[in-house]
């Protein structure tokens, strides 16, 4: 009896700290700004490792990465989730024309939220658009992840 105890509360603790793209607040979130991405023709690097001690990291992409790119990010991890700013819906309003009667200050804010679940050469992708905001996010100290050496 106390042997199935341990077990369930093990289970309840794991499962009550995992984190899933429906969430509003994300903790120990990973900023990825533009100081921290070098670009090379197509080819974008970030510029830190995440330790293998996060199992599942929740990654703030402030940067304008490629779409397409965003599943191969950290390709280590079997599970995460990349916030990003909604950079197609930005896109589209800026290329809009817009009218004399109908004058826009600036888009509303909006974000995507993508989970990548990877297995074995398999990935599959869920998502959320959020118009009008952000999730709340409390940030991780970068200080604490290692920085990829530079090739001269």
């Amino acid at each position: 009896m106390n042997k199935v105890f341990i077990l369930v509360f093990t289970l309840m603790t794991i499962f009550s700290y995992s984190q899933d793209i429906r969430d509003e607040l994300f903790k120990n979130v990973i900023q990825i700004s533009d100081n921290d991405i070098k670009i090379n023709g197509q080819d974008f690097l970030i510029d830190f490792s995440i330790p293998d001690t996060i199992k599942s990291p929740v990654i703030f992409v402030q940067s304008k990465v490629p779409i397409n790119l965003l599943p191969k990010i950290y390709p280590e991890f079997s599970r995460i989730i990349i916030i990003t700013p909604n950079w197609t819906y930005y896109d589209e309003i800026s290329q809009q024309q817009f009218s004399e009667d109908f004058n826009c200050m600036e888009p509303i804010a909006s974000s995507v939220i993508y989970e990548f679940r990877r297995e074995n050469d398999k990935t599959e992708k869920d998502s959320i658009v959020l118009m009008g905001k952000f999730p709340q996010m409390e940030f991780a100290d970068k200080t604490k992840f290692k920085r990829n050496k530079r090739r001269p």
